[in-house]
C-alpha cells in the first residue's frame, strides 16, 4: 500500500476496511485522531506522567536550547 507516515494514512482512502476490517476503520480514525472509546475511572492512582527527563533551572521559548534537549535527551 506504500504507507509509511501517519499522515497518508489519514488521507488515505477508506479501502483500508476491505483490506483489513475492522482494523482498518480503527487505523483510519487513530491517524484522524478520533478515538470514540468510553472513558471510566481507574482505581490506580497515577504519580505521574512525563515524556521529558529534562528540566530547565528557568522556563525558555529559546528554540536552541530546547532543540538541543530534544536532540541529545529524547
Amino acid at each position: 500500500m506504500g504507507i509509511s507516515k501517519v499522515e497518508k494514512l489519514a488521507n488515505c482512502d477508506l479501502r483500508l476496511t476491505e483490506r483489513f476490517g475492522k482494523m482498518g476503520l480503527w487505523l483510519k480514525q487513530a491517524a484522524l485522531g478520533l478515538d470514540f472509546s468510553e472513558i471510566g475511572e481507574s482505581e490506580e492512582a497515577v504519580k505521574s506522567i512525563s515524556w521529558s527527563s529534562t528540566t530547565f533551572k528557568e522556563n525558555t521559548n529559546d528554540p536552541i536550547k530546547i532543540g538541543f534537549c530534544k536532540v541529545f535527551v529524547g
